[in-house]
């Protein structure tokens, strides 16, 4: 499908994503692990992108803290954003 220049509104029910940039966007991350494969599988983490860095057992939240520390594309919460990353971490 074509959307270029069409507005839409699109609700996605879950994704399964790696790439950083695309995870500090979302409004809500489920996290599962605390490993892949046999080792994984559990809840470890749910919330909203400025928290995850906190939970121990979340793989993704120690990868999101060090690519912030590191000037990762992360930047203030301002709801939709239409342009750029959408939060900082503090």
């Amino acid at each position: 499908m074509d959307f270029a220049g069409k507005a839409t509104n699109i609700t996605v029910e879950g994704v399964i994503e790696h790439n950083l940039e695309v995870i500090s966007q979302a409004d809500w991350i489920i996290d599962s692990g605390p490993d892949g494969g046999s080792k994984g599988g559990q809840v470890v983490f749910e919330g909203i992108p400025e928290q995850i860095i906190h939970a121990e057992q979340s793989i993704t939240g120690r990868y999101l803290k060090k690519s912030n520390q590191q000037g990762g594309a992360v930047c203030e919460p301002n709801g939709f954003a239409t342009e750029g990353p959408r939060f900082h971490i503090r």
